[in-house]
């Protein structure tokens, strides 16, 4: 992972880019693939004092070298992409979320905030991505300043339809515990 931005309490300005990677072998059936993305983005502390906008791209891919790619092990969103959604409520060869985001300190340990995201599932390699194909996502809550795999956080977010098909909400979620577990 790169990344210029400096911890607390400096100025939470700055770029990241995180790229992964690895692949996955079901010996009982022959299948074997392998997932592989990036997540960038760029954050501004609007006062120097860790209220902080942050604009991020997330994209993620899985492909077959042998046989298929089983259902549960595709490119999925929600929970921390996409956060109006549950988790696994678009499955597919690959994803793309774009979101705007503001963060702001509430207490010591504990931030605010605030997410709109755009994204969705598609086929293989992005195929299909356009502006008319994307879902909406919006959230707000707070989290704490843990390690980011293991924060706590309460949210309530609201999830679309694409905007082909008029972007109505369609998901309601409301969320209390970590985002993942330990």
């Amino acid at each position: 992972m790169l990344n210029s931005r400096a911890p607390r309490p400096a100025s939470a300005s700055g770029g990241f880019l995180r790229l992964h990677g690895g692949s996955a072998t079901d010996p009982r059936h022959g299948n074997t693939w392998i997932g592989y993305g990036a997540m960038g983005g760029l954050a501004v502390d609007l006062t120097g004092h860790q209220r902080t906008v942050t604009l991020t791209t997330h994209v993620d891919l899985v492909d077959p070298v042998q046989g298929i790619v089983p259902f549960n092990e595709l490119a999925q969103l929600g929970n921390d992409q996409m956060a109006g959604f549950v988790l696994g409520w678009m499955n597919g060869r690959s994803t793309f979320v774009t979101e705007a985001s503001y963060r702001w300190p509430v207490w010591m340990w504990l931030d605010g905030q605030l997410r709109i995201a755009a994204g969705n599932a598609f086929d293989e390699h992005l195929a299909g991505l356009g502006l008319q194909k994307l879902r909406l996502s919006g959230d707000i809550g707070v989290t704490s300043l843990g390690a980011r795999d293991a924060a706590f956080e309460a949210l309530f977010g609201v999830g679309t339809e694409t905007i082909e098909q008029g972007a109505r909400i369609t998901s309601v979620r409301f969320s209390v515990g970590t985002r993942r577990g330990f």
